[in-house]
């Protein structure tokens, strides 16, 4: 009698734990693996242009021998984050903006040390994300203002950042020499620009935010 008593209890513990067994392979459980990378901020500027504004006019309608210089557009960079711009410049006299200067020379093309200069008025404007930022305004600023800044604090999603420009040289106000003759013994140097070619430079820099 006790030897069927130990099979019957042995076999129950069997199927005890056959169906813990059993149990044990339909549970489960999980464990997400969160990963992540970083991309690095990237800036990248095109090569650098040249800009002919073309010549002033004696036959203009305005009093001023003005150069409205053509509006340009330039796919200037590429960027993929957040940026700040900034527009500086300077010219061959030194000065620390883009105003057109030439120096005056001699019979034998010599510079002689001074400078004529022409008013100088720019109107830079960023295009990014199907939107036009004039960050001077509507009419632009003096080059002597110049350098500015200006925060993009949303990434060009297309990564394209577009520079539009216009420049207007010689203005009414301070043009040398104006369309309409003046004959006056009182002038010196300063008040006549002498023909020639006159230049200056823009410097546009971006830099991630």
């Amino acid at each position: 009698m006790k030897k069927e008593i130990t099979i019957v209890f042995l076999v129950l513990m069997i199927f005890t734990f056959s169906n813990i067994v059993v149990a044990n392979e339909n549970e489960s459980d999980s464990v997400n693996i969160n990963m992540s990378l970083y991309l690095d901020e990237y800036i990248e500027t095109m090569g650098d242009v040249n800009w002919y504004l073309g010549e002033t006019s004696h036959h203009d309608h305005h009093n001023a021998e003005i150069i409205y210089g053509e509006e340009k557009n330039w796919n200037i960079a590429y960027a993929n984050c957040p940026f700040s711009v900034t527009i500086a410049g300077n010219n061959p006299k030194g000065d620390n903006f883009p105003r057109f200067v030439r120096e005056e020379v001699d019979e034998n093309g010599s510079g002689i040390g001074r400078w004529d200069s022409l008013e100088t008025l720019l109107n830079p404007k960023i295009i990014i994300n199907n939107e036009k930022i004039s960050p001077l305004g509507f009419y632009g600023k003096n080059a002597s203002e110049f350098p500015i800044s200006y925060d993009f604090k949303e990434a060009p999603h297309n990564g394209q950042v577009k520079l539009s420009i216009k420049a207007r040289v010689n203005l009414t106000t301070g043009a040398l020499p104006r369309r309409k003759t003046e004959i006056d013994p009182r002038y010196i140097w300063k008040d006549s620009a002498d023909a020639g070619t006159y230049k200056a430079k823009l410097k546009v820099t971006l830099c991630a935010l």
